[in-house]
């Protein structure tokens, strides 16, 4: 007979149990003096909502108290749970923003000084620097030079916003240094892009049945979209534009996509990554954004081809013929005529293209020095006061030519590694991370071509896992390379 056991359970510590209790005994504080307190901090919404300051300060407690009890745990995958995940949790929660200071700009300021102590104690791994990040330090450059053409309070507030998405871009590229990390990053992405989609759906669930709109959307004229069906609430999640969420749940499907259809998937974890599609696309569908649309559509044609390359002449051969089908039976002119011709879906349409003349105008007139950061919206002819809708024109705009050379260069640098790995790479499990990978890259360039993501938390969030991700994957090839050479060396040298 085993002895009873004493104490408290296995994962209870005196520290956790004496911070649960002075949790509590501070919560039982807070809750007594709800009301001064709220008042004295001058927020609105403490004014506003009898007792919130109680709940928020409950949630921090419990989410202390988990911490503590999980501290070892913790502190084992710190890599992932203290880094990784709040930085790509955090790029999804900036409609949470407290003024003007949102959740990814406190995480950044919290991760840099720690990883900056640990750089200098010695105990983080080195610096890893490539090409990316020189193009990035000269972006920043030619953004300084742009500077003569802008308000200097208009500049600095908009490089230090560029400056935090090129500081989440680093982060991530040197945290993501293994094999496992890259899996992990992946998880998160799938983890995080379900949360936010979910969110996105239970928004419009909930105005379709209660007439509430339960957004973070700052521009309040996005909250809502002309569709076939009437007007419609547009899914944002805790984004500040439904764009911010469509544009990440681009590149969260591919990932779902080939973690369903891996070989070997036991059935339950494939139906839950079906459910993680459909929750996904959903997600995409709600924000009501065309580009999103057919990003999602393109990855969706496309994704076949990269995980079963060897039928690409069988899916080409059944896509030609599904298009031929739906043109010649009118099914195509039914739909445009009935459903999308006057819906107002398209409306943006004609507006992009009148920015894009203005981009094309600003750039004949300055061509090498931009007009600015975040400046394009004072150009003469802009009367809406809106960015150039093309990731690749904004950042030409605002930075010059050369600027947005080098961004884009920033793209096909990636896509270039990535074609690289996928040829050379023999491991199949790492061939098909790479491929999930250069999907997710295609979809976002391709929506670039009609957003407006040069400075989005989005790009430079997914770009810092691909840097980190093909460093990593190309420092494992080179060793591996290096091995096979000393193999063949030896036996002709004679083995000591």
């Amino acid at each position: 007979m085993k002895p009873m056991r004493t104490g408290h359970p296995g994962d209870m510590t005196a520290l956790s149990v004496s911070v649960g209790v002075i949790l509590g005994l501070a919560l039982a504080a807070v809750v007594c003096t709800d009301p001064l307190l709220s008042h004295l901090i001058n927020l609105s919404y403490l004014e506003k909502y009898p007792f919130l300051l109680t709940v928020c300060v409950a949630g921090l407690g419990f989410l202390a108290w988990l911490v503590a009890i999980r501290a070892r745990f913790i502190w084992e995958r710190q890599d992932v749970l203290l880094f990784i995940l709040p930085i790509i949790l955090a790029s999804q929660l900036v409609g949470l923003s407290l003024g003007k200071i949102d959740p990814m700009e406190i995480t950044l300021a919290l991760l840099l000084p720690v990883w900056l102590a640990s750089t200098l104690a010695g105990t983080q791994y080195p610096i890893r620097v490539n090409a990316t990040l020189m193009m990035i330090l000269a972006l920043l450059g030619f953004a300084f030079l742009s500077a003569i053409n802008e308000p200097l309070s208009t500049f600095v507030h908009a490089i230090l916003a560029l400056i935090v998405k090129f500081v989440a871009f680093f982060l991530l590229s040197q945290f993501i240094r293994t094999i496992a990390l890259v899996r992990s990053a992946i998880r998160v992405m799938i983890g995080v892009g379900v949360f936010a989609a979910l969110a996105g759906i239970a928004q419009v669930v909930l105005y379709l049945t209660t007439n509430i709109v339960l957004t973070c959307v700052i521009d309040k004229t996005q909250n809502f979209k002309d569709t076939p069906w009437g007007v419609m609430l547009r899914a944002s999640g805790f984004s500040p534009r439904p764009q911010h969420l469509s544009s990440f749940l681009v590149v969260v499907l591919p990932v779902l996509l080939f973690v369903t259809f891996l070989p070997g998937v036991p059935p339950l974890r494939r139906w839950l990554g079906l459910l993680g599609v459909v929750v996904v696309c959903t997600g995409i569908t709600l924000t009501l954004s065309v580009t999103g649309w057919i990003a999602m559509l393109l990855e969706i044609l496309l994704f076949p081809y990269f995980r079963w390359p060897s039928r690409s002449i069988h899916f080409t051969s059944i896509l030609a013929g599904s298009g031929v089908l739906v043109y010649v039976s009118g099914l195509f002119d039914w739909l445009s005529r009935n459903y999308l011709r006057h819906s107002g879906l398209f409306k943006g349409e004609g507006q992009r293209m009148y920015l894009m003349t203005l981009a094309f105008e600003q750039l004949h007139r300055s061509p090498l020095v931009g007009v600015g950061l975040k400046n394009f919206e004072n150009f003469t002819k802009n009367f809406r006061r809106l960015p150039v809708h093309n990731t690749y024109l904004q950042a030409a705009t605002e930075v010059g030519v050369l600027g947005g050379i080098c961004f884009l260069s920033i793209f096909l640098y990636a896509l270039i590694r990535l074609l690289y790995l996928n040829s050379h790479v023999s491991d199949k499990n790492e061939t098909f991370m790479i491929r999930v990978l250069l999907l997710g890259l295609v979809a976002l360039m391709v929506s670039g071509i009609a957003e407006p993501n040069f400075d989005h938390p989005n790009t430079w969030v997914y770009l810092g896992i691909l840097d980190g991700a093909i460093m990593t994957f190309l420092l494992r090839l080179q060793g591996e390379r290096a091995v096979s050479r000393q193999g063949e060396i030896l036996p002709a040298g004679g083995a000591a």
